[in-house]
């Protein structure tokens, strides 16, 4: 019995020092942040680091919030003044994910073999959340076709605002911001359209703001992939 004691609090001591450890890296993070805003996953990870005081830490780190993620999140229905409703954000994730993330097809309560799991993964069946959570900039904003360079002292033009509302009503916007699958389509359209401008205007002046597009659209492509790359080992891990 004290052995089994010993070893409960053990799993404890673990349990709460990995939420410590959580804690002071997020607040490192932030603390490096500067003028920049903070990312949904940044926040969610700070207020959610111990079960007292929530509230209070919602309160102080909501100011920072990428303002384009706020408007995110009430445009699926979400109260962002309302902590209540935060508390209640896994299963409004859960939601979002079962709409807008493709995975239809995968049957959760079967036990895949490691070739079947690996041949469904590879497959254009699968589908992931992009990064939308922890790089705005190249999620967000490139499709909504806002600038991305804004921070506390350069903030996001009323204008710009007023538009990324209008845009998140449509569905097939929400779609390619949730959906790295949809994500990565809405790139390669982008960067085709993009080399073919550059080839049809060699002379034309904005040349150099087209080939700085090109250049973005394919740095959020990379992180795209990336980011599918560690959803699928993330997912193999299982089978280790």
């Amino acid at each position: 019995m004290v052995v089994i004691l010993y070893i409960l609090l053990g799993i404890g001591g673990l349990y709460v020092l990995a939420y410590i450890v959580d804690y002071i890296i997020v607040k490192i993070r932030i603390s490096k942040r500067g003028n920049k805003y903070i990312s949904f996953k940044d926040f969610n990870g700070i207020v959610q680091a111990f079960p007292f005081n929530k509230e209070k830490r919602y309160s102080t780190y909501f100011k920072i919030l990428d303002p384009l993620t706020h408007l995110l999140l009430e445009a699926c229905g979400y109260n962002c003044d309302n902590f209540k409703t935060y508390n209640k954000w896994e299963k409004s994730i859960n939601k979002i994910a079962e709409k807008y993330v493709y995975n239809s097809d995968f049957d959760y309560e079967k036990k895949m073999s490691k070739e079947e799991m690996f041949k469904y993964l590879e497959s254009d069946k699968f589908d992931s959340f992009t990064n939308w959570y922890d790089f705005p900039e190249l999620v967000i904003s490139y499709v909504l076709d806002v600038n991305s360079n804004y921070d506390e002292e350069n903030p996001i033009t009323k204008e710009d605002l007023e538009k990324a509302k209008i845009q998140l009503q449509d569905e097939a916007i929400k779609e390619r911001i949730f959906s790295n699958k949809k994500f990565k389509e809405h790139l390669l359209l982008k960067i085709e359209a993009i080399k073919i401008m550059i080839k049809e205007n060699q002379e034309d002046i904005k040349i150099p703001y087209l080939k700085l597009n090109l250049q973005l659209a394919e740095l959020a492509l990379s992180n795209a992939e990336t980011t599918e790359n560690h959803r699928k080992m993330e997912i193999m891990r299982q089978y280790n």
